[in-house]
C-alpha cells in the first residue's frame, strides 16, 4: 500500500512539474520576452520603453529599445500591452536596406530568417506575387511593394502563436523586414476587452 502511495506522490509530482514547464514554454516570447508581462516587468529586464506609440489599434504600444535579445540587423521592436497591461503583441524590424531597388540583399536576408522560423514554428503559408508591367522587372522589385503591387510574406502558425515574416518598402531602392508575433489567446482577450470598452462607451 506504502509502494502504491509512493508512485502517486512521483506521478502527481511528475505531472505538476511537466505542467509547469508546458506554461513555461506557453509563456516563452521572441527577443527575450514573455507573453503575458506587464510593461513594468519588461523594464525590469532593462529594456528602456519609449513613449505610447500614437494611432495603433493595438492598446498600449511602446518603441522598446536594449531588449535582452535582438537580431544583428534588427532596427526597432514595438511591443503592445493590452487593457489588462499583459504583452500580446511584438514587432521587430529591420535597419533599412539601401540602394537595393531589386530587393536582392533583402530577399537574401529574408531566405535566411524564413529558414530559421520554419525550423521553429513549421511550414509557413508563403505569398510571392510580382506586380503586373513594369514591376515585374528585377529592378522595380522595392517599387512594387511601395506601389502595393508586389507582395512577398510569409505566414506561421501554431496553437499558440501567429507569426508573419514580411517585406517593406522605404522607398523604390530602400526596404526592410519585419517580424510579426501574435500571441492568439491574449490577443483574443485585447479584442474581448476592446468590444466591453467600446459598448460601454455607447
Amino acid at each position: 500500500m506504502r509502494k502504491h502511495k509512493f508512485v502517486l506522490v512521483v506521478l502527481c509530482v511528475a505531472v505538476s512539474w511537466s505542467t509547469v514547464q508546458a506554461q513555461k514554454a506557453d509563456r516563452e516570447g521572441p527577443l527575450g520576452l514573455t507573453w503575458g508581462s506587464s510593461a513594468d516587468e519588461v523594464r525590469a529586464l532593462g529594456a528602456e520603453l519609449q513613449q505610447d506609440v500614437p494611432g495603433t489599434d493595438y492598446g498600449m504600444c511602446f518603441s522598446a529599445k536594449k531588449l535582452p535579445r535582438v537580431l544583428s540587423d534588427q532596427e526597432e521592436t514595438l511591443v503592445c500591452f493590452g487593457y489588462d497591461d499583459s504583452l500580446w503583441r511584438i514587432v521587430a524590424y529591420s535597419k533599412s536596406f539601401l540602394n537595393d531597388p531589386s530587393g536582392n540583399n533583402l530577399k537574401a536576408r529574408y531566405q535566411k530568417l524564413l529558414a530559421i522560423l520554419s525550423e521553429k514554428y513549421g511550414s509557413p503559408s508563403s505569398v510571392q506575387t510580382l506586380g503586373d508591367s513594369i514591376y515585374q522587372q528585377p529592378q522595380y522589385f522595392l517599387a512594387g511593394i511601395r506601389a502595393g503591387l508586389t507582395y512577398w510574406y510569409s505566414n506561421f502558425s501554431t496553437p499558440i502563436l501567429s507569426v508573419q515574416l514580411n517585406l517593406s518598402a522605404d522607398d523604390s531602392s530602400s526596404g526592410r523586414w519585419s517580424i510579426i508575433y501574435t500571441n492568439k489567446s491574449l490577443r483574443d482577450a485585447f479584442d474581448a476587452a476592446k468590444k466591453a470598452k467600446e459598448k460601454g462607451s455607447l
